[in-house]
């Protein structure tokens, strides 16, 4: 059952997909983070979840995690890491929703592809992806 809805591939399973944190150290060939930068970050759903994998799945929530660069954004210092922690993923799914045209009404009609001058309603906009929205 639970391996259509969130395919886990490999244990243990620790979850959590964003994150927020300094650096510890890098992998060879990193050229976007350095040991030291605080950054905030999101595992990915698709990427850490895949069986092809080299990382995850999740992973966020241990208290050290691996994580490639790619998906990684520095923050500035007189940001607090607090507030950006939980970011990419409602992030993400936001502007998905709002951009990315893979949706369709029951009526047939496509959604997620919001232009200038469209109408949008943001249904939960006190938190989470409708804060974002």
């Amino acid at each position: 059952y639970f391996s259509y809805r969130f395919p886990v591939w490999r244990f243990p399973y620790v979850p959590g997909f964003d994150a927020a944190g300094v650096v510890v150290s890098v992998g060879p060939g990193s050229t976007k983070v350095k040991a030291g930068d605080r950054v905030v970050l999101s595992m990915g759903v698709v990427e850490s979840c895949a069986k092809e994998a080299t990382f995850g799945p999740a992973g966020a929530f241990a208290e050290y995690c691996v994580c490639p660069e790619s998906q990684m954004v520095k923050v500035p210092d007189e940001v607090e890491l607090s507030q950006v922690a939980g970011l990419p993923l409602a992030g993400l799914t936001a502007y998905q929703a709002l951009f990315t045209g893979h949706g369709s009404s029951t009526k047939g009609e496509v959604l997620g592809d919001v232009k200038e001058n469209s109408k949008v309603l943001v249904l939960g906009g006190n938190h989470g992806p409708g804060h974002l929205a």
